[in-house]
């Protein structure tokens, strides 16, 4: 399923690139879609963490509605906004 929050975080410029974290966690980053920057803010990178328990919730675009991945780009995706708002 095509994930809403991912596609408007494209809309704003912004992508949200996935790293893995230890014990069962994944991160996705905000980074500007042209220079490849991670973005932040006064508290430091912008980033949201979730539970990836197998490695499989890598791919923000096509997450299941209420998955882990889904909440985290729909948290990212609040955010960016208050960023780019300040």
């Amino acid at each position: 399923m095509t994930n809403i929050n991912y596609t408007e975080l494209k809309t704003l410029g912004v992508e949200a690139v996935y790293k893995s974290n230890r014990f069962g966690k994944g991160r996705l980053y905000a980074t500007d879609a042209k220079t490849g920057a991670r973005l932040e803010n006064s508290e430091g990178l912008i980033f949201e963490e979730y539970y990836d328990n197998k490695g499989t919730s890598k791919n923000p675009a096509t997450a299941h509605t209420d998955s882990h991945i889904w909440i985290a780009t729909q948290k990212l995706l609040a955010k960016v906004k208050a960023h780019q708002a300040a």
